[in-house]
């Protein structure tokens, strides 16, 4: 961890003023983990879900333009204006009347492939980013062999985010699922996996 703390501090001096490193690091660190950790996390909205990896993935490029008073890379920037363009002019032509059920799937593509308007980004930061993402891919593997020991001692599968209000739950997905045809044993799903 020193290494990335290290690493953030080298790239925050070299590009303006001294920021406070460790909790730009810190914050980095977090969201990174709640990325992964919120996946079966969804708002609804309408007849459609926004889910809160998504709104957490925009906050993380906002961020880190606002924090770190950073201007988007160019050549990012350049690329997610096609990007754009090209995503508008094909839901246009396929939306047809229905041109309202093509907002939300067309809002999560922009936020989707918003950051490479950062792609230039400090490499401690994308390291404490990433080291927060797998921070909570760990977490949900202990889980997950927590879940199969559960199971297996007969006390039924353990899933605490069954429990989360529909409203902040994210529907039609299989998170959960017998492990064969007419098994009573479910695949464990380390709980905040959305699809294992």
């Amino acid at each position: 961890m020193n290494g990335t703390l290290d690493a953030t501090e080298r790239e925050l001096t070299a590009h303006g003023p001294r920021h406070d490193w460790k909790s730009i690091h810190g914050q980095a660190v977090i969201l990174g983990f709640l990325l992964v950790a919120t996946q079966r996390m969804a708002i609804h909205l309408g007849h459609g879900m926004l889910q809160v990896p998504t709104v957490i993935l925009a906050a993380t490029v906002v961020w880190f333009l606002a924090r770190l008073k950073r201007r988007p890379d160019l050549s990012g920037a350049l690329w997610y204006a096609g990007l754009v363009l090209c995503a508008a002019f094909s839901a246009l032509l396929g939306a047809g009347s229905g041109l309202a059920s093509m907002v939300l799937p067309f809002a999560l593509f922009i936020v989707t492939y918003s950051p490479v308007l950062v792609a230039g980004s400090p490499t401690g930061i994308g390291r404490a980013y990433l080291e927060g993402a797998m921070g909570a891919v760990r977490l949900g593997s202990i889980l997950g062999v927590f879940q199969y020991i559960w199971q297996a001692s007969g006390r039924g599968f353990f899933d605490p985010m069954k429990y989360l209000p529909e409203w902040l739950s994210a529907e039609g997905f299989n998170s959960y699922y017998p492990l064969a045809w007419g098994s009573t044993q479910y695949k464990p799903n380390g709980v905040i996996f959305l699809e294992p």
